[in-house]
């Protein structure tokens, strides 16, 4: 891991994150999850705020040194029990059955297998159990899509591993999450290329 990726970009993560906007898709998400909850890809902690007591557990996994030390502070100040894991949601650490909400929020796109993470996103939820999501998507638009493909490998350098491009939607379906309830939307303060985003819930459940 370089002196970028640890010092540089868990910094400029944290600013194009942590706007209005994205505080209000984080607090209408996060306020119905209750029970005990895994969060992966948990960054810099802009989602620690807004869990209500209804939480009972807290787990927490990111891989990056980075995102860890500017999350300190906010673990430490939380009156949420919190369990820390600095690892990747590839092969997650836990039985089978052991959360009744995962919280997921723009991480997909970076994420080096996402296929493997839906899968143990599945795995790890109790048979009632949802995934509470908003991630970026690949566009609509044709002609923004094309852009994407073509900056990808650009984007994925500068922004640590995040992908423009990635769909949501068929790793979740792929996974065995059997009722989907996203919704697309547009964000106008995001730069285009990032501007699609997807936000709801995947539930273990069959429809």
């Amino acid at each position: 891991m370089g002196l970028y990726e640890r010092r540089i970009c868990p910094h400029v993560t944290e600013l194009a994150l942590r706007g209005g906007w994205a505080h209000k898709l984080r607090r209408q998400l996060l306020a119905p999850v209750a029970g005990r909850v895994l969060e992966i890809g948990f960054g810099t902690g802009l989602n620690l705020q807004h869990y209500t007591d209804a939480v009972t557990e807290l787990a927490i996994l990111d891989p990056g040194e980075g995102m860890h030390r500017l999350a300190r502070e906010r673990i430490a100040a939380s009156p949420l029990a919190i369990e820390a894991h600095r690892l990747g949601a590839e092969s997650l650490p836990f039985p089978d059955a052991r959360f009744d909400a995962v919280v997921c929020t723009f991480t997909l796109c970076t994420v080096a297998d996402p296929s493997a993470v839906a899968r143990e996103l599945h795995r790890v939820l109790v048979p009632s159990g949802s995934l509470h999501l908003v991630e970026h998507v690949g566009s609509s638009s044709p002609r923004l899509r094309r852009w994407q493909d073509r900056l990808n490998p650009v984007q994925k350098l500068v922004a640590c591993g995040c992908n423009l491009n990635r769909e949501v939607e068929p790793l979740l379906e792929a996974a065995g999450f059997g009722s989907l309830a996203l919704e697309r939307l547009s964000e106008p303060r995001m730069p285009p290329l990032l501007r699609e985003l997807v936000r709801g819930t995947a539930h273990k459940g069959a429809a």
